[in-house]
């Protein structure tokens, strides 16, 4: 029995070495090659008869793997089952569920904010609500992976639902349908000073493009004047959706991105080609440490061709090309097959001969461009650096959190103080529930009386706190208390929209959307030069 189960890893590790041999050959022999699989299938076998354990042999070949794909670099990876399943799934932008939020939150199966528009937020869940029971069974301290699989299911099979709530007297059954759930890739967007739109984007999916038209239609037919793009945090994703990104705001014929590698001979360009009703608006650019591969990609064509400010921090400086191979039993590598070059040739990749640096960029502070690394020009001549990832046009370091307030956020004090409280507007429910909370409406101020509650609900629910220092950072505390409570009565929006106007990234971005607008301007006047011509190797 033992033997049958280790019997397909010889040839399946053997194919893997063969893949990679393929995409190596040119730096190593094929008897290089011969021997590495002829000395791993060995090892397999040796392991297979004199291994005293009786090991599962996924667990060998996950290893076995990842221990290869670490000499490669970084961002090349192996995905087991689960992780290959949850990144088609991510990538695909949707799955069959109830629409909610969930976290463990000392074993207690917590919402933490209902998805707009799916059957949980149509039936007022909220943020806050502790679902006790799933079509009977406790939740208490389960696996948070096993409740989320069985919230999740078909579409149109029921499932019901135990929600206890603060303030009420009895828990009550809600039983829902489930439908599919968008996994929405543009997290917010709204209007400020009602001239400008607002717009986060945290990766791109597969709907990317899609839902960004859709939200930049409204913002136009609000009153939009120009655009501040937020792309703090946004990891990446799909190549094709960051350049569909990039021709809703640029000309059409100008280079977007370079992708150059051993497979590709002569590399591949992507070029704009659609004129649209945003490429003349002023932008500007939100980025951080945490913006990286595809969202640099977008933030270094704007800043080549001058169609824009990039306001925050250096960006991560992932510019490798991960082509994904599927393998058998449902896993996956992706392995590193080219780089990403901005439209004026600069490497967005930064170096990674240090790992312990590479993933832990904060222990050498703010990041600069490597030396020697500024001969490029955007069009307007504008200095610019290559192999760092992109560096901002106005450096402007991140909203710094008083280390007092951010341990009780950490202990989900606020997230716990806001379930007190219920909108106005939903007095009636209240009252038909015999509910103790207590009403708010929607402009609420937080005063002394409710900072002074909130200090007896820590000390009540015995959460640590310095008074003193609670004291002395006072209008953090009270920022803290009303983003929290708008987000649990009306929706994550209404808290981050109110949070964000003391973000001092954002706050620049609002004081250089005049020169973003004038810069383009001058551009413009240059006229857009030669258009690329289109080959059968330039992108879409």
């Amino acid at each position: 029995m033992r033997k049958r189960t280790w019997a397909w890893l010889v040839p399946f590790a053997a194919m893997i070495f063969i893949s990679v041999s393929l995409l190596q050959g040119a730096y190593h022999q094929r008897g290089d090659w011969e021997r590495v699989v002829d000395d791993l299938a060995r090892t397999i076998r040796v392991m297979e008869t004199h291994d005293p354990d009786q090991r599962d042999p996924n667990d060998i070949l996950k290893g076995a793997v990842s221990g290869m794909i670490q000499v490669l670099d970084p961002h090349s990876s192996f995905f087991d089952e689960k992780t290959f399943a949850r990144m088609k799934e991510e990538q695909k932008g949707s799955f069959y569920g109830i629409g909610v939020g969930i976290r463990s939150i000392d074993g207690i199966l917590t919402v933490i904010s209902p998805v707009p528009g799916t059957p949980a937020a149509r039936a007022g869940i909220r943020a806050g609500d502790i679902i006790s029971e799933i079509n009977g069974e406790p939740t208490e301290n389960k696996p948070i992976e096993e409740l989320m699989k069985k919230l999740r299911g078909p579409k149109g099979t029921r499932v019901t639902i135990t929600i206890v709530r603060e303030g009420y007297s009895e828990p009550f059954q809600v039983t829902l349908v489930r439908d599919e759930i968008p996994l929405a890739t543009v997290t917010y967007a709204f209007m400020v000073q009602n001239r400008w739109g607002y717009l986060r984007l945290k990766s791109f999916g597969e709907k990317t493009h899609e839902e960004l038209v859709s939200r930049l239609g409204k913002l136009k037919e609000a009153g939009m004047e120009g655009l501040i793009l937020d792309i703090r945090g946004n990891t990446g994703g799909l190549l094709e959706q960051a350049v569909e990104v990039l021709d809703l705001f640029l000309p059409e014929g100008l280079v977007l991105v370079q992708v150059k590698g051993r497979g590709l001979a002569h590399g591949m360009t992507y070029t704009s080609h659609n004129g649209e009703p945003y490429e003349l608006i002023p932008l500007v650019i939100l980025v951080n440490e945490g913006t990286a591969s595809a969202a640099e990609i977008v933030a270094g064509a704007v800043q080549d061709h001058d169609r824009g400010l990039i306001v925050g921090e250096p960006t991560w400086g992932k510019g490798l090309v991960q082509t994904l191979y599927p393998l058998s039993h449902h896993t996956a590598v992706a392995l590193t097959t080219a780089r990403y070059y901005t439209p004026a040739g600069r490497l967005i990749q930064r170096s990674y001969d240090s790992y312990f640096e590479y993933l832990f960029p904060e222990v050498l502070g703010r990041r600069q461009a490597p030396p020697g690394a500024g001969g490029y020009r955007t069009d307007l001549g504008r200095r610019v650096y290559s192999g760092g990832g992109i560096q901002p046009d106005v450096y402007v370091p991140p909203m710094d959190w008083p280390e007092a307030v951010q341990k009780l956020y950490s202990r989900f004090a606020f997230f716990e103080y806001a379930k007190q409280y219920a909108p106005e507007e939903q007095k009636g429910m209240e009252v038909s529930h015999h509910s103790r909370r207590i009403l708010l409406a929607r402009d609420f101020r937080v005063d002394d009386a409710m900072v002074d509650h909130f200090i007896r609900f820590l000390e009540k629910k015995k959460i640590p706190f310095s008074l003193d220092k609670l004291r002395e950072n006072d209008d953090w505390l009270r920022r803290a208390l009303k983003k929290e409570i708008l987000s649990a009565l009306w929706g994550d929006e209404a808290g981050y929209e109110y949070l964000i106007q003391f973000d001092p990234q954002f706050q620049a971005a609002l004081k250089n959307m005049k020169e973003s607008r004038d810069l383009w301007t001058r551009r413009l006047e240059t006229g857009y030069g030669t258009p690329v011509k289109r080959t059968a190797r330039s992108g879409p």
